[in-house]
């Protein structure tokens, strides 16, 4: 997890109708990266159930720009369906998804920008609040 630093974090539910989330995170450091999938244990009384898995690495890459300049940074992903077990979306299928900024202020500070949160809930893995993807 890449709490309380720069990053990019990504949630991704391409089966709505499972249990399951993936979960990316990159920084501006080309080597800072995190990847988990959520839901595999179905179990309520197992101290896992509901947390990420850390153990599963999927196939994704990062590429991250820092412009010095302007004092900002570019992150480019590339997720593969196959990382996903998904086949290539076609168009009408929804996707669940959720995308979060996190950027680091002074005194251990960070500003967190979400894309889809709601007046109950601002949790990022709530996969009652994140956003949907509609292929066209």
């Amino acid at each position: 997890m890449l709490s309380g630093q720069e990053s990019i974090d990504i949630y991704l539910a391409p089966q709505p109708s499972k249990p399951l989330y993936y979960r990316l995170a990159a920084g501006p450091n080309a080597a800072t990266k995190y990847d988990a999938l959520n839901g595999l244990v179905s179990d309520v009384m197992d101290p896992r159930h509901g947390r990420d898995d850390p153990t599963w690495n999927g196939e994704w890459s990062s590429e991250t720009r820092v412009d010095v300049k302007n004092k900002r940074w570019h992150l480019h992903l590339t997720i593969p369906f196959q990382t996903l077990d998904v086949e290539a979306p076609t168009k009408g299928i929804t996707w669940k998804a959720n995308f979060g900024r996190n950027h680091a202020l002074p005194r251990e500070q960070v500003d967190r920008a979400i894309w889809s949160s709601s007046l109950t809930s601002a949790r990022m893995e709530d996969t009652a609040v994140m956003g949907e993807i509609v292929f066209e």
